[in-house]
């Protein structure tokens, strides 16, 4: 009653009261009334830690300076054999995807070869229910725990019976072959005074968030970096210019297999929306003077608000991974690879010589400024390893300063501008960024090129753009046109093949858009063809099965009009 009575007489803590000594104030009085002894203690950076125990688990409470909300973790929910760290990661993913407030996260304990498991939990706190919110808070994590701990018996045992912990790392070893039989190049270049302010580090979260997620925008708020320790970043340029390769890399060399950082961040769009990206750093392999780890990033979804509906991109979960190189050659060894194959292209066409030309130094040779070759050279090298994250951003320099350039420019530096064009859209294009990927292919519409054509046809059809079918059925007319006064067994091979992948996509779009019996009688004719039959079947089955659903969902949708009330 006392405590009733006091409570009529005190003011309610406001957000803008919220401190990290109010906090201190409030955490210590809730978990004395929870029966925990509390000691705190202080960092150099002025973050405050307490360690309690609480029923059967080890708890811990950070404070950090200028944050509003306090850090509840559960320390050590499990451990298992550092041989699991992959199906640790993998299961912290989709928990992590499924959790609407606690995150799990992991550290390697390598001097007991073991990976330990630990919870998260932000918390905002107010003087009244402070110790509510801390008990039920502890308590979620209980079961949260159990949840963690069964799952990962199960995964345990089904990857003993697949004889397999991994199947991404299967996957990039198979990768890394592929690049250690090739020339390997990579963007850990400075790049040369005064040729663009805003270049980025090929490392660099800021980078990352706008390759993989078009977030060149976003405003980072915290990041959270598990190593064998935990380390906070609230600075907002530090968190931009996070080089994502020094959780892994020290001294040329890799000092740890894996780490995990934590993002919260909003976008200027929606700065009252705080969203939160889990980003995986694994070590894959090494090379000869190169290292190889792999970048995954899950944008967690949001909820679902009435503003916001279930089929909006922000209540879906999103995920990118790639395959990055850390290069331990020096800028003067990369730059001199560079200068030696450009140069030989100069002399090449100089001397008369361009049938001699590869397909690197013939693009290389219509280049006369040094800086948009290097770019050129790097980022086709990188895009024909399919290393598309590291080659948009060379890429793109080279097309920044061709583009403003492009009316003094011969042909055959508009011909490698369009090459260019061309590569970032398919970088953009793998990556599933269609609207990206549509900016740079449209410049490569109406070049007569049928690589450029079915590139730039596959980006609207992927992008559903209603324009799709109309510029189909122009190029189609276009080919038959040409096709006129030619035999059929005159008709040259990449020509023909060019007018069997425009019906695929025209009958493609056709059953998107429901117009089943016009996508059939295309598909019919097909038929006719060897080369397109087993396709033309297979879609004919589709029609005929989407038939039967409209009509099974008319007559559930009859059935219910007519049931009386």
């Amino acid at each position: 009653m006392i405590e009733k009575i006091k409570r009529l007489f005190t003011q309610p803590l406001s957000l803008g009261d919220i401190t990290s000594d109010t906090n201190k104030q409030m955490v210590t009085k809730a978990l004395k009334e929870l029966n925990c002894e509390v000691e705190w203690t202080q960092e150099k950076s002025g973050v405050r830690f307490v360690q309690y125990d609480f029923q059967r688990g080890h708890f811990g409470i950070h404070l950090f300076p200028g944050t509003k909300m306090i850090e509840l973790t559960y320390l050590y929910i499990a451990d298992t054999d550092l041989a699991n760290v992959h199906l640790v990661r993998q299961l912290c993913n989709e928990m992590n995807i499924n959790s609407d407030g606690p995150r799990f996260c992991y550290t390697l304990n390598e001097a007991k070869n073991k990976v330990d498991i630990h919870l998260f939990f932000d918390l905002l706190l107010d003087s009244d229910r402070a110790k509510d919110i801390l008990s039920t808070a502890m308590s979620n994590l209980f079961g949260s725990q159990n949840a963690f701990c069964q799952r990962l018996d199960t995964v345990e045992k089904e990857a003993k019976e697949n004889e397999t912990d991994d199947l991404e790392a299967a996957k990039s070893d198979v990768e890394r072959s592929c690049y250690m039989i090739r020339e390997q190049e990579l963007t850990h270049q400075k790049i040369a005074p005064g040729w663009r302010q805003n270049d980025n580090k090929p490392a660099s979260l800021t980078q990352w968030m706008d390759v993989a997620f078009g977030m060149a925008n976003f405003v980072p708020s915290e990041l959270t970096i598990v190593t064998n320790e935990i380390h906070h970043l609230a600075d907002r340029q530090a968190i931009e210019v996070f080089d994502l390769s020094t959780p892994l890399i020290e001294g040329g060399k890799f000092v740890r297999q894996h780490a995990m950082l934590d993002l919260i961040f909003f976008l200027p769009s929606a700065p009252d929306t705080r969203q939160r990206m889990t980003i995986s750093l694994q070590q894959v392999g090494k090379a000869k003077d190169i290292l190889y780890y792999r970048i995954t990033g899950t944008l967690l979804p949001l909820p679902a608000t009435p503003s916001r509906s279930l089929s909006s991109v922000e209540t879906n979960v999103r995920m990118e991974s790639a395959l990055v190189a850390y290069d331990l050659r020096t800028d003067k060894q990369l730059n001199d690879e560079f200068i030696y194959t450009w140069k030989e292209a100069q002399s090449k066409l100089a001397n008369g010589q361009e049938g001699e030309l590869t397909d690197e130094e013939c693009l290389l040779a219509t280049v006369l400024l040094q800086p948009v070759a290097s770019y050129l050279y790097r980022g086709r090298r990188l895009y024909l390893q399919k290393r598309y994250v590291e080659a948009i951003p060379h890429l793109f320099n080279a097309f920044y300063r061709l583009f403003y350039d492009f009316t003094t420019l011969n042909n055959s530096a508009k011909e490698t501008f369009l090459e260019i064009c061309f590569m970032l859209g398919s970088c953009h294009m793998e990556m599933l960024q269609y609207d990206r990927a549509f900016f740079f292919l449209s410049f490569t519409v109406g070049r007569n090129n049928i690589r450029y054509a079915e590139t730039y046809i596959n980006c609207l059809v992927n992008m559903n753009d209603f324009r799709a079918l109309a510029t189909i059925e122009d190029m189609l007319n276009d080919v038959y046109n040409s096709l006129r006064d030619i035999e059929d067994d005159q008709v040259e091979e990449p020509l023909q093949d060019f007018r069997r992948f425009l019906l695929r996509r025209k009958s493609y779009v056709l059953i998107g858009l429901q117009r089943l019996n016009e996508a059939e009688k295309l598909l019919r004719e097909m038929l006719k063809n060897q080369e397109d039959m087993e396709y033309a079947k297979q879609e004919l089955a589709y029609i005929q099965y989407l038939r039967t659903a409209n009509q099974n969902e008319k007559k559930a949708s009859d059935t219910s009009q007519g049931t009386p009330i």
